[in-house]
């Protein structure tokens, strides 16, 4: 990328330590879309960037009888017999979708202890030819099981509303970032690779093993969190140590991801992780059965879910 076209950078504002870190702070979408309050809940979203990376979201629209229907719905599909949610197995699918058993995946060469179902935007599949780049196969088509049909529209619903819901968190962190409010929603536009993830933690495989998700951080540009009232995710504050993000009725957990933080150059992006069960430290992101969480979008700060 040349000098001419390389992106905007935004001013760098003075280098801080950030503040000890014990709670979540809380913003409300209602107060950016009153236009003579704008300018406030840009600067609050952007010192957040600053700090923890991290806060609840209120006024978004998604009310709690619908998390607890949408909750229900992929606690449905976990119990589904597992001969059921192996016939939308990942591995069936070139774009990336499906259901992946518990202790398929890794994080820091240990077992995380989780059943993801990855969804994407339904698109038809980009054809490919040799030498095509790679990421061109991330668009096509997702996997759902027949014996829940509801589940294909009211989570393909449920993605394109927190896509608007990401635009707009975008847009403000652009104006509170003093760059201009399109900014980012140039950058990805309809073609965005937003992706829905239905995450499972079920109970621990062994007494001592209690990672459900190890630390991480995540990759994209903005993450948001539906949580069920089981808890399990937590983030590290570099004084304060892990901290429990408390599931709020109505409320979205929002984290700021690496994209961003490589595009910022500082670090915008906090560790995260999860607990299986109930008695240890936790997981992160959609849970069910043991728990449900549903989760929308890209990006994260260093967290964590253990087994709770």
């Amino acid at each position: 990328m040349t000098a001419a076209n390389r992106p905007p950078q935004p001013a760098r504002r003075p280098a801080s330590r950030p503040p000890r870190c014990s709670e979540l702070p809380e913003l409300d979408l209602r107060v950016w879309h009153d236009s003579s309050s704008r300018p406030q809940f840009a600067e609050q979203l952007s010192d957040i960037a600053h700090r923890s990376g991290f806060c609840y979201l209120t006024g978004h629209g998604i009310t709690q009888q619908r998390s607890t229907k949408l909750l229900g719905l992929a606690r449905r599909f976990f119990a589904l017999p597992e001969e059921q949610r192996l016939a939308v197995e990942h591995i069936n699918s070139p774009h990336f979708r499906g259901y992946t058993p518990a202790g398929r995946e890794l994080t820091s060469g240990r077992m995380d202890w989780r059943e993801p179902f990855d969804i994407g935007r339904e698109r038809p599949a980009l054809p490919l030819r040799p030498g095509d780049p790679s990421w061109r196969r991330l668009t096509g088509p997702n996997q759902w099981p027949a014996e829940l049909p509801e589940l294909r529209p009211a989570m393909l619903e449920l993605l394109e509303e927190l896509q608007g819901i990401g635009s707009t968190l975008l847009s403000a962190l652009a104006v509170g970032l003093d760059m201009h409010e399109d900014l980012f929603t140039e950058w990805f536009g309809h073609q965005a690779h937003t992706r829905l993830k239905l995450l499972h933690y079920p109970s621990r495989p062994l007494p001592d093993h209690e990672q459900g998700a190890g630390t991480h951080k995540d990759y994209g540009f903005l993450s948001m969190v539906i949580q069920d009232s089981q808890g399990g995710l937590q983030i590290a504050d570099e004084q304060a140590g892990w901290i429990d993000v408390t599931p709020r009725s109505g409320r979205l957990v929002v984290n700021l991801g690496e994209m961003l933080a490589l595009y910022r150059r500082r670090a915008l992006a906090k560790d995260v992780g999860v607990s299986p069960d109930g008695t240890g430290p936790r997981p992160a992101r959609p849970q069910t059965a043991g728990r449900a969480v549903i989760g929308g979008a890209s990006g994260m700060r260093r967290r964590r879910l253990t087994h709770v």
